[in-house]
């Protein structure tokens, strides 16, 4: 029998627990459109999981930006770092 895959849908404590903020911030999120979830009741909301998108790491996003600004490689350079990852530590 096959396995049944995981709802989609899941409760606001199991939203917060995903992108680890509080509930409110996540309450708060749905209030101003930026995650997708319905109110099945006056007090049952249901969140999109697979709308859920974690934060950016500010790490990442800051090497992406030094990546996109640096100059592009000389010839020279080029062959120089690839000796160094050969192995040729002296190149």
């Amino acid at each position: 029998m096959p396995t049944p895959s995981p709802s989609p849908w899941g409760t606001v404590q199991e939203a917060a627990a995903q992108l680890r903020v509080d509930p409110r911030t996540i309450r708060r999120q749905i209030a101003a459109g930026k995650i997708r979830a319905v109110q099945l009741g006056p007090k049952v909301i249901r969140v999109d999981m697979d709308s859920l998108v974690p934060p950016a790491d500010p790490l990442a996003a800051h090497v992406a930006a030094l990546v996109a600004d640096a100059p592009p490689l000389t010839p020279e350079q080029r062959d120089k770092i690839a000796a160094i990852l050969r192995g040729g530590a002296n190149a």
